[in-house]
């Protein structure tokens, strides 16, 4: 592969020059890369929520019972989906 007059140890040289320019170029194509991938765009934030358990404590009392959710004016179609059971009101959701 190399010509007979020449050290062993020129490939090492040959090699390191190659890996040397790879980086190199490497690095001068970042920028062109990155200019041309597409960029992720910010996911919104949810809001935070004004009545959350901690700074109201009326919802469990109406949640939990389905007289007071008739008392306070639900439609009766809309029960199953108003009504809460105490084990949900103790879970990670309940208590945001």
């Amino acid at each position: 592969m190399l010509p007979p007059h020449w050290p062993r140890w020129t490939v090492i040289l040959i090699s390191l020059a190659l890996v040397v320019s790879t980086i190199g170029v490497a690095l001068v194509l970042e920028p062109a890369a990155q200019a041309i991938a597409p960029q992720p765009e910010a996911t919104p934030t949810l809001p935070r929520l004004a009545y959350a358990a901690p700074l109201s404590g009326g919802c469990v009392n109406c949640h939990t019972n389905e007289t007071a959710l008739l008392n306070s004016g639900a439609a009766e179609s809309e029960l199953s989906r108003l009504l809460r059971t105490p084990e949900e009101v103790v879970s990670l959701h309940g208590r945001l």
